[in-house]
């Protein structure tokens, strides 16, 4: 078997994280690495064909403890943002697996 190696996350990062730039459409999709596991996110600003309104929104998933967590929130982030974001998304959901 080969050799198993670790390394301890210090700090969120957002390196799997790519920005979608389309005419009038932003998207951010991927993962960011938490200290506590991997949070997906996906943020998009775009405006709609219908109507020409404007709509922002972001929504987060993380596994912890064996239960899943979910999140929408209708604000759109950068991947900078999504870094902050997703390490508070997922201590608070760290702190709902400890009060099960």
């Amino acid at each position: 078997m080969a050799e198993i190696e670790s390394y301890a996350v210090r700090r969120p990062s957002g390196y799997g994280l790519t920005l979608f730039n389309k005419p009038n459409d932003l998207e951010i999709d991927g993962y960011v690495e938490t200290t506590l596991g991997y949070v997906r996110c996906f943020s998009t600003d775009y405006t709609g064909t219908f109507d020409g309104k404007r709509r922002r929104w972001t929504s987060l998933s993380v596994v912890i403890g064996g239960r899943i967590f979910h999140a929408r929130i209708e604000r759109f982030y950068t991947k900078r943002g999504l870094v902050t974001v997703a390490q508070r998304f997922a201590e608070q959901a760290a702190k709902e697996t400890s009060n099960v």
